[in-house]
C-alpha cells in the first residue's frame, strides 16, 4: 500500500483504485453498525456507507471514468454523496461537488466529463456533458501524482467565481493519525463548501455520526442536536447570534453539545461573551481557513476569548503589514479559470489582524476597512459596541462617503421592538460615543428588517473555515 501524498506514476494512475481510500476504507470498516449519517429519511450506518461506495466505484467503472475526469455531483449532506466524491477520488478521478446544476460555464471551465443528479434511493443519474480533452495542466499534474481532485467554486462576488483545484488526496492525508474523539455532528453545510466536506470527512474517519439539515434556521438546528445528542456544532457568528437573540437556549435542550466551532466571518467580542454565558458548558472554538489553503489547526486560549494560534503541520502562517499571508502544504493545486495567487507558496489572505506574541486576532477584511479621515476603522469594533445594547437585534458598520473626511461610519440595525426611529438613533450615538473614539460613532444610521442584515453579513463571510 503506498502512504498518503506519496506519488505514482501516470500507469498507477489509471488503475481502479487511488492509495488514499486504502486507508480511509480500512477505516470506515471499523465501524461497521454505528450510525454514520442521520437524516429525515433515517440512519445510514457505516456498513450501508461502504456498500454504497463500491457501488458507486461499480457504476464509474460501468460508465469507464478515467484518472483526470472530472465528474461534477448535485451533492447533499446524504451518505450517497459522501460514498460517490471518495469513490470518484479513489479512481483518480476530479470531484466537483455542486449544491445543484450549476452553471453552464462553471462546467466547461472545469472540463467536466459527467454529471450526476440524485435520483432519491442512494443513486443517481449518469448525464454525459461531452467535455474531456484537452485537460487543464493542472489536472495533468495530478493525474501524473496518482491522486485524486476536488473542484470547488469561490464565492464569485466579483467577475464570477473561480474555480479551485485541490488534491483530494492532500486533503484526506490530515486525517490518517490516529482518529480524534467520535462525535455526532451537524452537518451545517453542503459539500460545495470545504468547511462542509471537511466536517463530513472528519466525522467519518473519526467513526462519529454526521446530523444533516433540511435548512439552517435556529429552531432546525436546534431541533436536531436536542433530538440527536449533538456534541458538535460548527457554525457562524451570525448564527449564532441569532441563537442567542431568539433565546433558542431556553426552548431547546442543548445539554448534549461539547463544542461549538465558529469561523467564516469575525465574532463580535459581546456576541461570545454573551454566547460563554449562556452556555458555560460548551468550549468555543474559532476556526480559520480557506477554499484556496485547505483547513488550518487552531487553538483558542479560552472560550471567551478572540485570541487564537494557527499553525499545524505544513503551515506558516505571518502578518505583513497589517495583512495575514499563509503557506500550507494542503494549499489549493491552482485556480482552473485565474492566475496563480501565490507568491513563492504565500497566499495573501485579505484578513486584517492584531498580533501578540504567538497568537493573532482577526479584525476584518482589509477591503472593509473604514477610513475616517486617516483614521481606520474595522466594522466589527463598532458592530460588537452596538450589539451590547438590548434596543438592538442586529447591526452591521459600512462605510458612507463624506465630503469632509472621505468616509464616516454607518450602520444598518434592525431594532428589537417599536422603539421610535429617530430616539433609538440617537441612542445609539450615545452608547457609542460613550465606548468608542470620536471617528468610530456612526453618523449615517439606517434601520432594516433582519433579513438585510443577514444578507449584507452575507457578502462580507471568508470562505468557510471548517472545524477540527
Amino acid at each position: 500500500m503506498i502512504a498518503p501524498g506519496e506519488r505514482r506514476n501516470d500507469a498507477a494512475a489509471q488503475g481502479t483504485r487511488a492509495p488514499m481510500t486504502d486507508w480511509i476504507v480500512d477505516r470506515l470498516e471499523r465501524w461497521q453498525d454505528k450510525p454514520a449519517v442521520i437524516l429525515d429519511a433515517g440512519v445510514v450506518t457505516y456498513a450501508a456507507l461502504l456498500r454504497q461506495y463500491h457501488s458507486h466505484a461499480g457504476q464509474i467503472d460501468l460508465h469507464a471514468v478515467r484518472a483526470g475526469d472530472v465528474v461534477a455531483v448535485q451533492a447533499d449532506q446524504s451518505a450517497a454523496s459522501i460514498a460517490v466524491l471518495l469513490a470518484i477520488a479513489a479512481r483518480g478521478a476530479i470531484a466537483m461537488p455542486l449544491p445543484d446544476v450549476g452553471s453552464t460555464e462553471a462546467l466547461e471551465h472545469a472540463g467536466a466529463r459527467w454529471l450526476l443528479e440524485p435520483r432519491g434511493d442512494g443513486d443517481f443519474w449518469w448525464r454525459d456533458i461531452g467535455a474531456r480533452d484537452p485537460r487543464h495542466p493542472l489536472i495533468d499534474e495530478l493525474v501524473a501524482a496518482g491522486e485524486g481532485g476536488l473542484i470547488l467554486l469561490s464565492s464569485g462576488s466579483t467577475g464570477g467565481p473561480k474555480l479551485i483545484l485541490h488534491s483530494f488526496t492532500r486533503l484526506l492525508a490530515r486525517f490518517v493519525g490516529e482518529p480524534r474523539k467520535a462525535r455526532a455532528t451537524i452537518g451545517f453545510l453542503k459539500f460545495d463548501h470545504i468547511g462542509g466536506l471537511n466536517t463530513a470527512l472528519h466525522t467519518c474517519a473519526c467513526g462519529g455520526t454526521l446530523v444533516g439539515i433540511r435548512d439552517r434556521s435556529v429552531d432546525t438546528v436546534c431541533a436536531a442536536i436536542q433530538a440527536h445528542a449533538v456534541e458538535l456544532l460548527p457554525t457562524s457568528p451570525t448564527f449564532l447570534n441569532m441563537l442567542i437573540v431568539q433565546r433558542a437556549h431556553e426552548r431547546y435542550d442543548l445539554s448534549s453539545l461539547e463544542l461549538i466551532s465558529y469561523g467564516t466571518e469575525v465574532m463580535p467580542a459581546s456576541t461570545l461573551r454573551t454566547l460563554h454565558a449562556v452556555l458555560p458548558q460548551v468550549r468555543l472554538l474559532q476556526t480559520y481557513g480557506l477554499s484556496e489553503l485547505g483547513i488550518l489547526a487552531s487553538a483558542s486560549g479560552s472560550s471567551d476569548s478572540l485570541w487564537m494560534r494557527l499553525g499545524g503541520e505544513g503551515v506558516e502562517a505571518e502578518v505583513r503589514d497589517g495583512v495575514l499571508w499563509v503557506r500550507s502544504a494542503a494549499r489549493m493545486v491552482g485556480y482552473l479559470n485565474s492566475p496563480s495567487p501565490f507568491v513563492d507558496g504565500w497566499f495573501c489572505t485579505g484578513d486584517r489582524v492584531e498580533v501578540n506574541g504567538d497568537t493573532l486576532r482577526v479584525l476584518g477584511r482589509a477591503s472593509e476597512v473604514i477610513n475616517v479621515g486617516g483614521e481606520k476603522v474595522h466594522p466589527a469594533e463598532v458592530e460588537s459596541v452596538i450589539l451590547e445594547m438590548s434596543e438592538v437585534v442586529d447591526a452591521v458598520a459600512f462605510a458612507h462617503p463624506s465630503a469632509v473626511t472621505g468616509q464616516v461610519v454607518g450602520a444598518r440595525i434592525c431594532p428589537s421592538g417599536s422603539v421610535c426611529a429617530d430616539e433609538l438613533r440617537r441612542r445609539v450615538r450615545s452608547y457609542c460615543a460613550e465606548r468608542l473614539p470620536r471617528h468610530m460613532v456612526p453618523l449615517r444610521i439606517e434601520l432594516v428588517a433582519r433579513d438585510a442584515i443577514v444578507g449584507e453579513r452575507q457578502k462580507r463571510l471568508r470562505r468557510w473555515s471548517a472545524p477540527e
